[in-house]
């Protein structure tokens, strides 16, 4: 690949920021040139705090971003990604919320076909959220490629575990409230326990696990230890409180109050936890994945994005599996 680029288009929340930079340093190490790009977050006019840029509050590289003479001059420009707010354009048209990941999919399609002055050598590759098209074909690419994809798997990543322990290491400041519920969790058998609502409901593929998950769930950590400390995660906290009384020791965590890093907190407490319990979210497959306890047990869905992304693609083999019904 002498004289080629790969540069990945970072997107979406944290998880999915992690995954990209995580394969990032994955292809550097097989001795791919590969840059990322962080532009789109840069030049956004509008953003809620889960879509905001979070790798520069971690140890991460510095020097890992393609800068705009670099994009320009490869022919690279991603302006087709956040130059026209496609939310707006899904309330003109009135689209039904069960279809609306579908009909985005198709208008990035059609904007990313439509231009005018794309380049011949340009190839963008947005088919699979795991990248599995991608790596098969790694090693007959012979041109500059950008990559539209999360890479939400754990299969690339084990080998530099290390590396990524220390690059996803806070360098933000805490607070009393985190510390505290830091030392909490650090001082108990606790289980991170994650529930991911919001911007996941009446989504198609990303629908939340339900009440019947967690107790599944809850039922095999309690078979398992005789005392457990449960630490509660959410973007909606009023359904925590409302719907999981049936744990007897729990601790919700609010971390609301800081909204800037309240996903970076969240994050580093739950990777703290002896044991996790993650929800279908690329967040909170992080929030296990970073764990270092050599004997948590993490309990995890059966299924993540139907066929898109399986529970095989993005969870490592030794998690247990749930089903959501």
């Amino acid at each position: 690949m002498k004289d080629n680029k790969i540069i990945i288009m970072l997107q979406g929340g944290i998880g999915n920021q992690l995954f990209c930079y995580a394969h990032y340093k994955y292809l550097k190490l097989i001795g791919i040139d590969v840059l990322l790009d962080k532009s789109a977050y840069l030049k956004r006019k509008r953003a809620v705090a889960h879509d905001t840029f979070k790798l520069d509050c971690f140890n991460t590289d510095t020097d890992c971003y393609a800068d705009d003479a670099l994009l320009k001059k490869i022919g690279f420009a991603n302006d087709w990604h956040y130059s026209v707010p496609l939310n707006e354009i899904i309330k003109k048209l009135y689209v039904p919320k069960n279809t609306i990941f579908f009909v985005k999919r198709v208008i990035r399609k059609l904007l990313e076909l439509c231009r005018i002055n794309q380049k011949i050598d340009r190839h963008i590759y947005e088919e699979s959220i795991h990248g599995k098209f991608f790596f098969d074909n790694l090693k007959n690419i012979n041109k500059s490629y950008y990559v539209v994809t999360v890479f939400a798997s754990y299969k690339h990543i084990g080998i530099i575990r290390e590396s990524l322990l220390r690059d996803f290491a806070l360098k933000i400041p805490l607070d009393p409230y985190v510390e505290q519920i830091l030392y909490d969790i650090k001082s108990c058998n606790s289980v991170a326990l994650h529930i991911r609502r919001g911007d996941a409901i009446g989504h198609p593929l990303l629908n939340p696990c339900g009440i019947h998950y967690y107790k599944s769930a809850v039922r095999i950590l309690l078979k398992k230890y005789s005392y457990i400390q449960f630490f509660l995660f959410s973007n909606d906290l009023n359904y925590a409180k409302e719907e999981f009384s049936f744990i007897e020791h729990k601790v919700i965590v609010d971390t609301s109050y800081c909204e800037k890093y309240s996903s970076c907190f969240d994050l580093l407490l739950m990777s703290n936890a002896k044991h996790n319990i993650v929800a279908k979210s690329t967040f909170s497959f992080w929030g296990a994945w970073l764990n270092e306890n050599k004997n948590k047990t993490v309990i995890c869905p059966s299924e993540f994005m139907g066929n898109c992304v399986t529970a095989n693609d993005i969870y490592p083999p030794e998690w247990i599996r749930v089903n959501l019904n």
